[in-house]
């Protein structure tokens, strides 16, 4: 495969700049078949999970300095177990948790845990990529609700490693206000709110908006 660990799919800031291009909760709704999936938004260390021929491997996301990622194969070993073995040529795309859930890890403070420690790692599974797809046509085109439950099915047999984003499908502006609220109040960063029709593009897309608190906006806290 051509640049086969590709980079993850990302969200576009719902933000001024979305609001003077006459962007709302309601248009979102509108063009999106009038529901999104609104999932909370944590502030975990994103990683990029393949397998390829039968190969599994782990990476950051990539940066400016490192395009590709920071391969962490070795380090998080135990998350790529977890994964499935009976699948082939699929990316698994998340974030990394402590134990605890509500502690978010980054990058630095990984590479200096002990093996101990980053054995209590856990995966927080947002979506589940069919690279074949995306080597043919660009983008995994099977549609953000079915991939879901793929991801529902991955986290299930996965020995408690893996957990599925907490997600809900809204279709009122004013649940995903309370919604968002809720997010908050938990000490997370907000939501990712995402066309449950959407394909999965390895760049950032509008099918995909982030919600976080710098501003309001329709009565939604946006940033």
């Amino acid at each position: 495969m051509t640049d086969k660990y590709i980079k993850c799919m990302l969200a576009e800031p719902f933000d001024d700049k979305a609001r003077a291009k006459g962007i709302t909760v309601e248009t979102i709704m509108r063009d999106w078949g009038g529901k999104v999936q609104a999932e909370h938004k944590y502030d975990g260390l994103r990683f990029r999970a393949f397998c390829i021929d039968g190969e599994k491997r782990i990476f950051s996301r990539p940066s400016a300095k490192n395009t590709n990622g920071i391969d962490h194969t070795e380090e998080w070993g135990h998350v790529l177990d977890a994964l499935p073995n009976d699948w082939d040529n699929y990316l698994a795309d998340g974030e990394l948790f402590t134990g605890s859930w509500g502690q978010s890890i980054h990058l630095a403070k990984s590479l200096t845990m002990s093996r101990e420690e980053r054995e209590i790692l856990k995966g927080l599974l947002f979506d589940f990529v069919d690279l074949e797809r995306v080597e043919r046509e660009g983008r995994d085109s099977t549609p953000l609700y079915q991939r879901r439950q793929v991801v529902e099915d991955v986290a299930r047999k996965s020995g408690g490693v893996i957990v599925p984003v907490e997600s809900r499908i809204i279709s009122d502006p004013e649940e995903l206000e309370a919604y968002y609220a809720e997010a908050l109040e938990r000490g997370l960063e907000g939501l990712i709110i995402k066309d449950p029709r959407s394909a999965y593009y390895p760049r950032r897309r509008r099918e995909w908006m982030k919600l976080k608190p710098t501003d309001t906006s329709e009565g939604v806290v946006v940033g």
